[in-house]
Parts: structure tokens; C-alpha cells; sequence
């Protein structure tokens, strides 16, 4: 596997050496430091295992090896985007649960090519959900739930209008978006038919489609999705 970059990155425009930020306790969301990437590397390789691009033939170390590639890529290029990835951790310091987001300036995710629009672009006021995962050992804990309602305070603080993103149709994770206020977003005919080739092909031959689903974060956007209607007019006699 590729060594982990464990150089410096700024947060928030300070720069800091994450390794040496205090980590907050377990079962608690903290941000990602840049000892964290082996394990965040090795969550979303078992999270995603399923979904594993067949025409690569790719294994669970092959997994790792290209997440830990694409963080230490991020550390060079984009480093402040390890900033915008939520991490839960264990008694012991291993990463259990974690999600990352794209916010704006972030570059796009390196797992997804950027041929064809496959790789998410966003647009004003928008933070995107790139991905969120769970360990086997930590899954029913709530700890998804716990990383998406940081995120959308985050995202909110951030000054952003709305979070998305995707999910496979057949996902059981749908119900807890929409129990988080999540609602879902209508597609093109044509953008779905480009995503159903994408899909199949390379995720492993399971799935074929993805449901966007999107929350307004701000009081305006709120209302500008559920408008109220206006009071009815009573006529003076």
C-alpha cells in the first residue's frame, strides 16, 4: 500500500499539523486528521465492497490502496478538503464511521471519473454528500445519523442553501434522509439513461440507478420548496 502523506494541510485557512490537534473522544464526531486516512481508507473499501467497479476487478486491498492514493492526493492538492470529511472513532482510535463532503473549492471525488459529468460538480449553495460508510461492527448504532446531522449544521454555519446527494434505489438508507428532512430530486431522461449504463457497468453489475435526494439549509429555501400559499381574501361587504 502507498505510504499515508502526513504532512501538514490548513483548516479554515490556519495552517495546523492535524496529527498534533487534540482528538475528540470516542463515539464522538471529530474531523478527519491526516492519521486518520489508513482508516478511513480501509472504512470506505468495506463500506463500498459491494460496489466495486467488476471491470476493474478490484479487491478490498486494491480498495484501500486506491483510497489512501486519492487522500494523500487531496493532502498535495486540495488539503483542506480532509477538513470537510467527519469522522466517529473507537476507544482504540480506529475510524468506525465517517462521511465526506464537497464543499465550495473542493475538488471533486478522485474515486469517481470525471469523463461523461460522472464526477459531481456544484452548484450555488450547494454541499454535496460524496459519501457516508459505517464498519460492520458499528452499523445500527446511529452513528449515520449522528454524521449527517453534523454535516447539515456544518454545511448550514458554512453558509450553504442545501445538502444533496445520491443513492442507490434499492438503498435502505433512504428512509433515514427522508427522516432527516431529505426529499427527492427529479432527473432528466437523458441523465438517467447515461446513469444507468454508468451504474451497471461499474458497480458491479447490481444496481441501476441512483436517487438524488436534496434539504434546503436556509429559512429562504425552505420556503421556496414547500411555498406557502397566500392567505384567502375575504371580500368587504
Amino acid at each position: 500500500q502507498p505510504p499515508v502523506n502526513k504532512s501538514t494541510f490548513p483548516v479554515r485557512g490556519k495552517l495546523t499539523m492535524a496529527a498534533a490537534a487534540p482528538k475528540k473522544p470516542a463515539g464522538e464526531v471529530d474531523v478527519m486528521h491526516t492519521d486518520d486516512i489508513q482508516s478511513v481508507a480501509e472504512l470506505r473499501a468495506e463500506a463500498f465492497a459491494e460496489k466495486a467497479c467488476w471491470v476493474c476487478c478490484e479487491s478490498r486491498t486494491d480498495g484501500i490502496r486506491e483510497n489512501i492514493k486519492v487522500y494523500n492526493e487531496y493532502v498535495k492538492v486540495d488539503p483542506v478538503k480532509l477538513s470537510h470529511c467527519f469522522v466517529i472513532r473507537d476507544d482504540k482510535g480506529k475510524v468506525l464511521s465517517a462521511c465526506q463532503l464537497q464543499m465550495k473549492s473542493d475538488v471533486g471525488d478522485f474515486l469517481v471519473p470525471c469523463w461523461l459529468g460522472m464526477r459531481h460538480t456544484l452548484t450555488s449553495g450547494e454541499c454535496y454528500l460524496e459519501w457516508i460508510g459505517a464498519s460492520e461492527a458499528a452499523r445500527g448504532k446511529g452513528y449515520g445519523s449522528k454524521l449527517i446531522k453534523h454535516s447539515l449544521d456544518f454545511a448550514q454555519r458554512e453558509g450553504c442553501a442545501k445538502m444533496t446527494l445520491e443513492v442507490m434505489a434499492v438503498n435502505r438508507a433512504m428512509g433515514l434522509y427522508e427522516r432527516l428532512g431529505f426529499v427527492v430530486k427529479a432527473k432528466s431522461a437523458c441523465t438517467k439513461l447515461g446513469e444507468c449504463v454508468f451504474i451497471w457497468v461499474f458497480m458491479g453489475c447490481k444496481y441501476t440507478s441512483a436517487i438524488k435526494m436534496e434539504k434546503p439549509l436556509s429559512p429562504s429555501d425552505a420556503q421556496a420548496a414547500n411555498p406557502v400559499p397566500p392567505p384567502a381574501q375575504t371580500q368587504m361587504t
